[in-house]
């Protein structure tokens, strides 16, 4: 068995591969966006949907969650020239901050 760690992860990468697929298909009228978003995301949600029978689904989802929004958020900066102030910069690491915590008191 793969370790579901490694799965969440790469669930997570292939989440935010799917989000930039949907930023790309510009509301679904460009065809080969749409078809990558809906093969991403099932992807990742088959990949999730296996992490979770061996981690805690809160866990699973604050982790999968947190990453995302952070991963997801600097691939907006980078590729798509999104500003980020302060304030939306500590608000994603608090979030990613919570999910650390969480996983901390983890009891599985």
């Amino acid at each position: 068995m793969v370790n579901p760690w490694f799965l969440l992860f790469i669930g997570v990468g292939v989440e935010v591969v799917a989000t930039t697929c949907l930023k790309l298909s510009e509301g679904f009228t460009k065809v080969w966006p749409s078809v990558g978003f809906l093969l991403f995301f099932a992807i990742g949600f088959y990949l999730f949907s296996v992490c979770m029978n061996h981690i805690e689904m809160g866990i699973a989802y604050a982790v999968w969650a947190g990453l995302g929004i952070g991963l997801i958020a600097i691939v907006g900066v980078i590729f798509f020239s999104e500003e980020i102030s302060f304030l939306k910069f500590l608000a994603i690491a608090m979030i990613i901050g919570g999910a650390v915590i969480l996983n901390m008191t983890s009891t599985g």
